[in-house]
């Protein structure tokens, strides 16, 4: 290792790597996290991204990590070529943006999917239909079939609903009482206590490969 700081970010997190295995490791994430709770007396911080828990993001069956490079819209390996003329990126730690969240004083509210805080904070209302399922007037037909394409690519599971991971931290004494934390199919119109099959606790990230 080039440093101190790896070791000891690998230590905190419990990361064992096995013979061959590549992990990636963000050492400013962390700090940012510090820096933006040290801005707020009281408030949130929501955090949206594709990553997972340490115990998932560095386990062994990752053993080339998630670093990819973007260039004109193909993704590839080859992480030095063409310096400053693409894209690297690598999944989030959750748990390490958690537990810098908490040194500095704030608060674990909930980790969920993309798609269960939009449902529970009423995505499907911008769906304009009437009460016998036509649509209104206030949209051509054309631009609802947008939005409802559009949603559904923030919302379905094979697509950005559960790649996509929602982290809620509260600083001071901002409520704790969400609705984007609260159970969807409560709020999409299903009778209470009908959860779904499966489904996560509510504040709980649902484990959908990406």
């Amino acid at each position: 290792l080039s440093g101190e700081a790896p070791a000891r970010f690998m230590e905190e997190a419990g990361i064992v790597p096995i013979d061959g295995q590549e992990v990636d490791l963000n050492l400013a994430a962390p700090c940012w996290m510090n820096w933006a709770v040290g801005l707020l007396q009281r408030g949130y911080l929501v955090v949206v991204d594709y990553g997972y828990e340490a115990v998932d993001l560095y386990r062994p069956a990752r053993g080339r990590g998630t670093l990819l490079a973007y260039h004109r819209h193909r993704v590839h390996e080859d992480f030095l070529a063409r310096p400053g003329e693409q894209d690297l990126t690598a999944h989030l730690d959750f748990t390490a943006l958690r537990r810098a969240a908490e040194r500095s004083g704030g608060r674990f509210l909930g980790l969920t999917t993309q798609s269960r805080f939009l449902l529970a904070l009423g995505a499907l209302d911008f769906l304009e239909e009437d009460a016998d399922g036509g649509r209104t007037e206030t949209a051509s037909p054309a631009r609802q079939a947008a939005d409802r394409e559009a949603l559904k690519e923030l919302v379905l599971p094979e697509r950005m609903g559960d790649r996509f991971r929602v982290l809620v931290l509260g600083v001071g004494d901002a409520s704790s009482d969400l609705r984007g934390l609260s159970a969807p199919w409560r709020t999409a119109g299903v009778a209470a206590g009908a959860q779904p099959s499966g489904a996560p606790a509510n504040g709980s990230a649902a484990e959908s490969e990406a």
